[in-house]
């Protein structure tokens, strides 16, 4: 005799009705039919604990379906707090665009590639635009400019999420055509493992590249400008956009300027592609050239060697640029940094130099391209009238290294350097207190 069973099916109005207990519905067994039952129990069950769940926020109440008992009604502070906060967080973020879409130090901005100039077949300028402009940009403020330091911008590899700080090259002449004050640009060399200057090679006009505020480094307004001041720029590869920042800052305003100062930037490149895009031909009685004087015109040169020429007929007598070339075997060695710091051949042994008092300080930029940065520090008792010529140096860091020497921190957290050519000088012609190394690995 074949086995019966009954099956109780609830109708669907009974299931949206408040109260109905779904445990009533009751199913008596038939074999091999206990896997079909037991889901056709789950599916009825959670149909209908989401009724009851709608009815419940339909009258205010919640009940627990599995018991029957009403729940406490829930608060709705709580929700309305966190509505209200994201409004107020929201209006804050709309009502004050230049503390979040102007260059800052605490947020990366949006800015646009506007044009990219190649400079040799690894480096390049590229120039950015802010994506909201704003009139309180700071290196647009008068007040306070940031053009009296030296400073930097961090720019984000937003694949990888890291970035690394690059020194804007000063602006061009105000009649140059198409430039726009508000316009960032940089002088970036691709370097092997370097995922920033990598990411940027890839850019294109049109592209956008998030930036954020570096540190304030070397204040100039430690040089007393009313007092004949010589400043002196050790600078290798892209580090010139460094000692081109020195020169604007220290040259810039001629009202602020002694008509004596002078500012001498000593710059090493490694190919003459970096100079000119087509090689001068060889000096008479060899084949090994000399560096020398970059002024008048150049042939072939280069869009960062075109800047310098501006500023060189900007500024006239007050500003020297010198040339060595790497593979054609010509750097900067003690002669050359004796000539450019004024000093003699020849130091008397055991005798102090006259002009010992005289010797500049040494300001040591690290402004390798995957180097991160340290906020400048003066040593205690260093006072402006000790930095009335002082000599800086910036460029990878094994450039630094053999001119700065290596870099020590010492107790306190400060970072200095020692030895390197110019210890050696110092060492040789120094008082011991005449010279101020300072580091920004």
């Amino acid at each position: 005799m074949k086995e019966a069973y009954h099956v109780a099916r609830p109708r669907l109005a009974a299931l949206s009705l408040p109260g109905r207990n779904p445990r009533a519905i009751s199913y008596l067994p038939r074999p091999g039919q206990g896997r079909i039952r037991t889901q056709a129990q789950a599916l009825i069950r959670v149909q209908a604990q989401l009724r009851a769940r709608t009815q419940s926020t339909l009258t205010g109440t919640n009940t627990n379906t599995n018991t029957g008992t009403p729940r406490p009604k829930r608060s709705r502070l709580l929700p309305k707090l966190i509505l209200a906060g994201a409004l107020s967080a929201l209006a804050y973020y709309l009502l004050q665009p230049d503390k979040a879409r102007t260059l800052n130090p605490t947020r990366f901005v949006p800015y646009t590639v506007t044009s990219k100039s190649p400079v040799s077949p690894t480096s390049f300028i590229i120039s950015l635009r802010p994506q909201h402009p704003s009139p309180s940009l700071p290196y647009l403020t008068p007040a306070g400019s940031w053009w009296d330091f030296q400073w930097s911008v961090q720019v984000k590899q937003p694949e990888i999420q890291i970035q690394r700080e690059y020194t804007p090259l000063p602006p061009p002449a105000a009649d140059d055509d198409g430039s726009r004050p508000d316009e960032l640009r940089f002088f970036v060399r691709k370097v092997e493992g370097g995922e920033v200057s990598s990411y940027l090679s890839r850019k294109a006009e049109g592209d956008t590249v998030e930036l954020r505020l570096g540190e304030r480094g070397f204040a100039f307004n430690y040089l007393d400008r009313r007092e004949k001041s010589e400043v002196v720029c050790l600078a290798g590869g892209t580090g010139v956009a460094t000692a081109m920042q020195v020169a604007h800052a220290v040259l810039g305003d001629p009202s602020r300027v002694h008509p004596d100062t002078r500012v001498r930037i000593l710059w090493a490149v490694r190919r003459r592609s970096d100079v000119q895009s087509s090689p001068p031909p060889p000096p008479r009685g060899g084949t090994k050239s000399q560096g020398g004087t970059l002024e008048g015109d150049v042939d072939g040169a280069t869009p960062i060697t075109r800047e310098l020429l501006a500023m060189k007929a900007r500024y006239g007598k007050a500003l020297e640029v010198r040339l060595a070339v790497d593979e054609e075997g010509t750097d900067f060695g003690p002669s050359d940094l004796r000539d450019a710091l004024a000093l003699p051949a020849k130091a008397g042994r055991g005798v102090r130099p006259r002009y010992s008092a005289e010797l500049p300080p040494v300001i040591a930029a690290a402004c390798a391209e995957n180097a991160p940065s340290v906020p400048e520090r003066l040593p205690p008792g260093a006072a402006p009238a000790n930095l009335r010529r002082p000599v800086f140096v910036c460029g990878p860091e094994g450039f630094v290294e053999r001119y700065a020497g290596r870099l020590v921190r010492d107790a306190a957290g400060g970072v200095w350097r020692t030895g390197g050519l110019l210890g050696d000088l110092n060492a040789r012609y120094g008082n011991g207190e005449a010279w101020l190394v300072l580091g920004f690995p």
